[in-house]
């Protein structure tokens, strides 16, 4: 422990002294200490290395609107010390303010820190305690870059596709009709579901699924239905969840359901651009929607039990196994799920990029140029002969690893068991009353203008991806004020208002 004592300052303050003899604060008037001399802005999450006598925290909350603050010390013996005085005692009466030892940082800013919600985030050390605690603090910056990399990177996603995720789940709430998942016959189960993801290595399997074909319930991911019925591969069921509308693509090689021309089944996430349901549903192949974890989309499953898949890290890949299992199928083999860029290509054969990009081909910027960009975007590494990955597929490949640990898949040869899949069940409110659901969710918001009740809501958050989006993306007019998050949830409302008429 860092302290030794506690004294008292000229104005009857009490003082921790560190075990060197030094105070932490002034001794003369504590309570006038400053973290910050002046806030830019009046919100933000604020991590404080030193908690001392809690007076230079007291003065920033008074600072700001809208923040979250995590202040730690450097161990337990040290928070339960600074716990003990009075001044600290205050700052814990603040549901806003959370202390903690060193070693608990890393998992409360994870738990806590919304970047839609609070801005930007600072790390601050107590001028005196970062002195007496310069081994805790380079621990603490070394171990949050990576945490707050992995931060940044959900923010960017939310940041770029918030509004096209609002937009169309609240499309798809208004116009689709909700339906539960179809259950399958014990003939059905008794087959191996092949999941179909549209790496590389798809190109050389096509061959054994042709040739066992009746042993396989196929599960395509939606960029692979393309290559399969190119292929003479009919899906038994397609899965998408991409929000762009490109994704609608994917879908153009599916024929119109008749009576001699059975279609797939086809699963799309309430993200999902509405064109491609649409196009759906005038080919006579009604789509079944799940939810995939946006907080807007869990909110509707509240009065509509609308089924949940898991995507891990945001890979169709794993929404696909995911269905497999909700389905009921106790073996799933996986097909084409490389993680990995072989031999100079990113996708199998016949994907919707090889039209693509040769439609934008010519002389001066080809289409192997056009891949090449697209598997440089980032750093690459290579795993074998040909063989390249990058951060962003290794953190898929680890998510498959993840759902396949938690689910209770056993790897047996090149199949994953399960003795204990389990089956979707249950009965949907078909007569969803969409204004009633958008007149529910924003009642509660539009009588209160207070931050901090606003955040307990589940509107609120379900909202934020939105208003990640909104800072990313400001309105040209805006001033810093109106970009503060309260008028970003009321822009946000206003958005979802928009729905309802």
């Amino acid at each position: 422990m860092c302290y030794s004592s506690v004294i008292q300052s000229k104005n009857g303050e009490e003082i921790p002294i560190f075990c060197n003899g030094k105070p932490m604060h002034s001794k003369y008037n504590p309570s006038a200490e400053k973290l910050l001399a002046d806030c830019s802005s009046p919100e933000g999450f604020f991590l404080i290395g030193g908690i001392g006598g809690g007076y230079h925290i007291l003065n920033l909350t008074r600072q700001l609107k809208n923040y979250f603050i995590i202040a730690f010390e450097s161990d337990e013996k040290a928070l339960a010390f600074c716990m003990g005085l009075k001044s600290v005692q205050e700052l814990l009466k603040n549901p806003r303010i959370k202390l903690c030892k060193a070693s608990d940082v890393q998992n409360l800013v994870k738990q806590r820190y919304l970047a839609a919600l609070y801005g930007n985030f600072s790390c601050i050390f107590q001028r005196a305690w970062q002195k007496e605690n310069e081994e805790t603090c380079e621990k603490v910056e070394k171990e949050l870059k990576a945490t707050l990399k992995a931060i940044s990177a959900d923010f960017s996603v939310q940041a770029h596709f918030g509004k096209i995720w609002m937009h169309n789940i609240l499309v798809n709430l208004k116009h689709s009709q909700l339906r539960p998942f179809p259950e399958l016959g014990k003939e059905q189960l008794d087959k191996c579901a092949a999941v179909i993801a549209a790496g590389p290595s798809l190109d050389k399997s096509k061959k054994q699924l042709q040739e066992k074909r009746a042993g396989y319930f196929i599960i395509a991911t939606d960029t692979t239905a393309g290559p399969l019925y190119r292929s003479g591969i009919r899906p038994d069921a397609i899965i998408s969840v991409d929000a762009q509308v490109i994704s609608a693509e994917h879908f153009y090689p599916v024929p119109s359901h008749t009576e001699k021309n059975k279609a797939p089944l086809v699963f799309l996430d309430l993200c999902t651009c509405p064109s491609t349901s649409r196009m759906l549903e005038k080919r006579g192949i009604p789509p079944f929607f799940f939810q995939s974890g946006h907080p807007l989309s869990q909110l509707a499953a509240k009065d509509l039990p609308i089924p949940r898949l898991e995507t891990g890290s945001g890979t169709v890949t794993i929404a696909a196994a995911d269905l497999a299992r909700n389905l009921g199928f106790k073996r799933i083999r996986l097909f084409g799920a490389d993680f990995s860029y072989r031999n100079g290509k990113p996708y199998t054969k016949g994907s919707y990029l090889d039209s693509r990009f040769g439609i934008w081909s010519n002389a001066l910027f080809s289409a192997e140029q056009q891949f090449t960009a697209l598997m440089y975007r980032t750093p690459l590494k290579e795993t074998g002969k040909g063989i390249f990955t990058s951060e962003i597929l290794d953190s898929y490949r680890e998510s498959l690893e993840d759902w396949t640990e938690k689910h209770g898949y056993n790897k047996k040869l090149d199949e994953l068991h399960c003795q204990n899949a389990e089956k979707q069940k249950g009965s949907f409110c078909l007569s969803f009353d969409f204004k009633s659901f958008i007149k529910k969710c924003l009642q509660e918001m539009e009588q209160n203008d207070d931050i901090d009740s606003l955040s307990s809501s589940e509107t609120f958050y379900a909202l934020l991806p939105y208003m990640a989006w909104l800072r990313q993306h400001p309105i040209s007019d805006m001033n810093n004020e109106e970009q503060e998050s309260l008028n970003l949830f009321r822009t946000a409302c206003d958005f979802a208002k928009n729905f309802g008429d």
